[in-house]
């Protein structure tokens, strides 16, 4: 049970549209491949490197807005002896994942600061592709209570942290208000009012999720067992997915799943599917990533004064909802880690985290940042009771080095449940075997 002892029952949360890396898409299924640097854009800077300043370089996915150029602009600003290179990696989860595998196999130090999904950050941390930073933590004596807890805890691995929590993003629901009143309590209720309302005002479904063959469908997997009272993984690090309970979980996935109120090619769908779906005006419910409230406040959205959120719906234990964190992590292989770590405490503290609030609108991890009244102006839903309490009791899947093949594992028979090749209970059982096997066998 070597390994068992390895996975924490600690849970974060993922993101979507807009936040590509928070999608971990089908990294599972992927091949590391030659190291070939993607194309790689780099941004407008108004400082560049002198004989005088040691350069750093940090790379994460497109910013659609100008919100990494500002962090970038004002920490260099402030730096007599660094300046910050920003360069720009694909947004495709598959591709930016395969890239950092590469990267780190190569041994390169071309990226000294990166921006992860921290469900990658054990695996990373396993192979020695990154730095942990307790020594900084503790000599810069940071507060890690003043952090989200789930983020934090996201990045523990064999007792040491791997990198800074920056932004994260909460699987919630969205529902129309000028169609009901309230949000549905339980996922029974949902799927009711779904099958009484839809097609009312001008809606074709009653609800939408990203149902793809994917960590997505990973994700809902598990909130609907934890809602029936099942877990994953116990606290002691125990496999326990072979439950009545979570067996109910898994019944009612596949109901939602074969429901006439969801769409179709709801097999398909992503993220960026459902929300199109709900912001058009399509649907009723909608279960996604939270950061998804800003393009439903956008200009193309025809609901934009008709939608409210809410915590997921509850089953008969209680109600859950899943987490998603994108972390600051050093490479290993970097010649400047005191460098890096100074650009990380910037960009994942109070200022840093601001910006990417107020311009990029994250959802913060620094507690301070989520009540910061200028941060409120621009992200109202961050003061709701719901979102809050959506955030403070999030869960992620569980954190193991062996990621990538435990979420192959999940989704292959997750996808056999749904489409009717085994009945619940032979799906926990055939986790329970399977999981059991790869975490003990590395």
């Amino acid at each position: 049970m070597k390994l068992l002892k390895k996975i924490p029952i600690f849970f974060l949360l993922t993101a979507l549209v807009g936040c590509s890396m928070l999608q971990t898409d089908n990294i599972s299924q992927t091949k590391p491949q030659k190291h070939i640097a993607p194309q790689i854009q780099e941004a407008t800077q108004e400082e560049t490197a002198s004989p005088k300043k040691t350069q750093i370089v940090f790379a994460r996915t497109i910013d659609s807005t100008n919100a990494t150029l500002q962090i970038v602009n004002d920490f260099n600003a402030k730096q007599e002896d660094i300046v910050v290179k920003y360069q720009e990696l694909p947004s495709n989860p598959s591709q930016l994942y395969n890239y950092y595998l590469t990267l780190f196999q190569s041994n390169s130090d071309e990226i000294d600061v990166l921006d992860s999904n921290a469900i990658w950050s054990a695996s990373f941390a396993n192979s020695g592709f990154i730095s942990p930073i307790d020594g900084f933590i503790e000599r810069d004596k940071i507060n890690l209570n003043a952090y989200n807890k789930g983020s934090i805890d996201a990045l523990r691995y064999n007792n040491k942290i791997w990198g800074m929590p920056k932004y994260l993003a909460v699987n919630i629901l969205f529902f129309r208000t000028d169609i009901v009143n309230s949000s549905p309590k339980t996922w029974d209720e949902l799927l009711t009012a779904s099958n009484l309302l839809a097609g009312k005002n001008g809606t074709l479904v009653g609800f939408d999720f990203s149902g793809r063959l994917a960590d997505d469908m990973v994700y809902f997997a598990m909130e609907l067992m934890n809602d029936y009272g099942g877990f994953i993984v116990s606290q002691n690090g125990h496999i326990t997915i072979n439950s009545k309970n979570a067996t109910l979980g898994l019944a009612k996935l596949k109901e939602i799943y074969n429901s006439k109120v969801v769409s179709k090619n709801i097999y398909k769908y992503t993220e960026a599917d459902a929300a199109a779906s709900f912001f058009s005006g399509n649907s009723i419910f909608m279960r996604n990533w939270s950061s998804n409230w800003a393009v439903g406040k956008g200009q193309n959205s025809k609901v934009f004064n008709k939608f409210a959120i809410a915590s997921s719906p509850a089953g008969d234990n209680s109600n859950s909802n899943t987490i998603s964190v994108v972390a600051s992590m050093i490479n290993k292989n970097s010649k400047f880690q005191d460098e890096s770590w100074e650009f990380i405490k910037y960009m994942t503290g109070f200022e840093g985290e601001k910006i990417g609030a107020v311009v990029e609108g994250k959802t913060p991890t620094l507690k301070s940042v989520l009540v910061d009244k200028d941060v409120l102006v621009v992200n109202p839903h961050f003061a709701l009771d719901s979102f809050k309490k959506s955030v403070e009791d999030a869960v992620s899947l569980p954190v193991t080095d062996q990621y990538a093949k435990f979420s192959e594992i999940m989704q292959d028979e997750i996808y056999n449940v749904i489409n009717g090749k085994t009945t619940p209970e032979e799906t926990a059982n055939n986790l329970e075997t399977k999981l059991n096997f790869l975490l003990n066998n590395k």
